[in-house]
């Protein structure tokens, strides 16, 4: 078990709102306190990263929809200025990306953009992500698909789908086609309880008090920091069980060495110690029988 001395990846939650009810999430069910990034925090964040930028990856989002930021394009716009040699992702579920900020994001480089698509009909669109409109979506897909400009200032453009018993198998199929079609990657994940904060539906595996690590090595390579600067133990900790650190108090750095976070990493990979509580409820973790090496 070892960590780099800085994150490879940070998680910036510059907003946990969010305008869909989607049925694979857990975003209407746990009720936190909502609001936006201050500015000063932003920049400090972004500040330390900047010493750190090559190979880092900068992601201005987390368990929430980031166009719901009105600010958005200008920090990922310093983003770019302060760290361009660090890659940027951001996803995005396309329903707010209409033609003034398609406009808007012609300014900013993206490396990886990924748009949460999780269903390619109106019915199975609208059962899956409540709150979304299918018309409005598909036309924001299609209207930047077909923007070459646009297109050529993000790297990677990948639709995700999820595997759900709501999704017809034909479905999947026509979003591959589509995705061949427009010349993007198309994404199907497995369905992710979240830590079993998903209600009515949950993954299945043997219940384990100890673990041999992530399998996505989160706790090794990512930091998650919310909106206030609390850095949280993985996206899955939506309830914020578990703070490691405070970066409106602390540097990323100091945290991410802290004697705090490596035990955190000691109980989350050793398997002689009872894993954390989320883990232990998180199919990503590892258990002796998933034989991942």
């Amino acid at each position: 078990m070892t960590s780099t001395l800085f994150p490879k990846a940070i998680e910036i939650q510059t907003t946990n709102f969010c305008n869909a009810n989607c049925i694979i999430c857990p975003y209407c069910s746990i009720k936190n306190k909502k609001g936006f990034m201050e500015d000063e925090l932003f920049l400090k964040i972004i500040e330390e990263a900047e010493k750190y930028q090559e190979n880092l990856r900068l992601i201005p989002y987390l368990n929430g929809e980031p166009l719901f930021d009105e600010k958005i394009i200008d920090r990922i716009k310093h983003i770019n200025k302060s760290c361009p040699k660090a890659i940027v992702e951001l996803s995005t579920n396309m329903s707010m990306f209409n033609t003034d900020i398609q406009n808007k994001f012609k300014e900013i480089r993206i490396d990886d953009f990924r748009m949460s698509i999780f269903g390619f009909t109106e019915n199975t669109y609208e059962k899956m992500m409540p709150g979304l409109n299918w018309n409005t979506t598909k036309d924001n897909l299609d209207r930047f698909l077909d923007d070459d400009i646009l297109r050529s200032n993000i790297k990677e453009i990948s639709i995700v789908m999820i595997e759900h018993f709501y999704v017809p198998i034909e479905e999947y199929q026509m979003v591959e086609e589509y995705c061949k079609l427009k010349k993007i990657n198309f994404l199907k994940w497995g369905f992710l309880d979240r830590a079993s904060n998903v209600k009515g539906m949950k993954n299945d595996f043997t219940m384990v008090t100890k673990g041999l690590g992530c399998s996505q090595k989160r706790d090794l390579e990512r930091m998650h920091v919310t909106y206030d600067g609390k850095v949280i133990q993985c996206c899955q900790d939506w309830r914020m069980s578990n703070i490691l650190g405070d970066l409106s108090e602390q540097s990323i750095y100091d945290i991410w060495n802290s004697p705090k976070y490596k035990e955190h990493r000691s109980l989350v990979n050793d398997p002689s110690k009872e894993s954390p509580d989320l883990c232990q409820k998180c199919k990503l973790m590892v258990r002796k029988y998933d034989n991942i090496h």
